[in-house]
């Protein structure tokens, strides 16, 4: 919460889980600026709310930081995408798709792709099926019986 004079902004708080404090502050400025804009047209005018808003930003996320810190919670590096869940999912789920031909849809290289699918079966905790032996399956011949 932001309170000057008669102006008043409140926004959701940081979710440092969710999103990152770049994003959660760009967000949370492009709010209130359009609030802060609303109470100018209605005449009110407060100089250098701005600059102390900024401030608020700033000293909040460096609080919540520091809560973090105590608590022993460490920043990670993001290691998936999205593609890399639908890569999966078409590798494991039948009809299953080769990696070579998830590769060329993707337009990637097939080590990528084996990455992409490995990495993110392990985030989640799933084992992955084996991979499908290429050619004919066992048993079945090339021609047809009539």
């Amino acid at each position: 919460m932001f309170q000057r004079d008669r102006f008043l902004f409140e926004a959701d708080g940081w979710d440092l889980f969710a999103e990152n404090a770049g994003k959660w502050k760009s967000k949370t400025k492009k709010f209130f600026n359009k609030a802060l804009e609303r109470h100018m047209r209605k005449g009110k005018v407060s100089r250098g709310v701005k600059g102390e808003a900024e401030t608020a930003l700033n000293e909040y996320i460096h609080a919540l930081k520091l809560q973090a810190e105590k608590l022993g919670l460490k920043r990670t590096v993001r290691k998936w995408r999205e593609s890399h869940f639908e890569w999966l999912v078409l590798f494991q789920i039948p009809p299953r798709t080769l990696k070579g031909e998830i590769a060329r849809r993707a337009v990637a290289d097939v080590k990528t792709i084996s990455e992409g699918i490995e990495s993110t079966a392990q985030l989640i905790g799933l084992t992955l099926q084996p991979a499908a032996a290429p050619g004919r399956p066992r048993g079945i011949s090339g021609e047809s019986n009539r």
